[in-house]
């Protein structure tokens, strides 16, 4: 989610022409508005007026963007600051409980279940450790721990339910060696579609991807990845004294620069949601927007 702040002043760009400034023309409002959640995200507490200054956009079109988002229920208000010349700054952050994801990790010796909420914050959680990954035992597993959760949440914390995002190496089948798996024990993987899996069986969309690359993107967005313009990750396994490594590069868009690309020799691990296109429809996921919007089709 992370954007370069060497936003534009123009007032009509478009996405094509840059990913870190916002545009005005009614046909992007949608993306805008994931460009003013991802700086509220970034810069929580931000201003109207900062926000302008961010991205970009004329002071009118934010505060029409952050109003309907703040009807929605995906932004909330600080307290007013005063003590400043003109009118108080009112803060706005993102609301937690706007939209609520099940994330799944599955390792080689363990798998992970957490609800995480709208700021990344993990809400509950439950693990599994095993000699090796078994596709049915893992099944199995994400649909009970799925079901008990969801007991846990009231009827509105349920329906701001988003989906299931699921981490995984792939070509698991190629891993028995390492993991010290009985022979063709591991080739139950072969043919499984894990997504599809537990898509047909859970009433959320769900989305899989390569674990180093969610790994990757978790850095960007909620570790060290805002405070540098690029950066290289390394996504290592050390088994029996043997590495396994990925290596992945994010190079942030930036105006000067054109389009975005990652370094050389590196694999691009992560796109901004706010450059995504109709991936992603926060707005959809509140009780408030869902009569007027199609659901999401696509996780942060």
């Amino acid at each position: 989610m992370a954007l370069s702040e060497n936003a534009s002043t123009s007032s009509e760009q478009s996405p094509s022409t840059t990913a870190a400034g916002g545009a005005n023309q009614v046909r992007v409002r949608a993306y805008n508005e994931r460009l003013v959640l991802s700086h509220v995200r970034r810069n929580s507490g931000v201003s109207k007026a900062e926000i302008a200054r961010l991205t970009g956009l004329s002071a009118q079109t934010v505060s029409v963007i952050m109003r309907a988002l703040e009807k929605d229920g995906l932004l909330i208000r600080g307290k007013p600051v005063r003590g400043r010349v003109g009118q108080p700054s009112v803060p706005m952050h993102l609301n937690p409980d706007a939209v609520l994801s099940f994330g799944v990790k599955i390792g080689r010796r363990s798998a992970d279940l957490v609800l995480m909420d709208f700021v990344g914050k993990i809400r509950l959680n439950r693990h599994l450790t095993y000699p090796y990954p078994n596709p049915t035992e893992i099944l199995a597993f994400l649909l009970d721990k799925i079901a008990e959760l969801e007991q846990q949440l009231s009827p509105s914390q349920r329906n701001a339910i988003a989906g299931v995002g699921i981490a995984a190496p792939f070509e698991l089948w190629n891993w028995a060696r390492e993991v010290g798996a009985p022979e063709g024990a591991m080739e139950a993987w072969r043919g499984f579609d894990l997504q599809a899996e537990v898509a047909a069986r859970v009433s959320y969309p769900v989305y899989l991807q390569n674990d180093a690359t969610s790994a990757c993107g978790a850095e960007l967005v909620f570790g060290v990845g805002p405070r540098y313009p690029d950066f290289v990750f390394l996504h290592r396994l050390l088994h029996r004294r043997r590495y396994r490594a990925q290596f992945l590069g994010v190079r942030r868009p930036h105006r000067n620069r054109g389009r975005n690309r990652p370094a050389a020799g590196a694999q691009q691990a992560w796109r901004d949601p706010a450059a995504a296109g109709d991936r992603l429809d926060l707005r959809a996921r509140t009780p408030a927007a869902r009569a007027r919007h199609r659901p999401a089709a696509a996780l942060v």
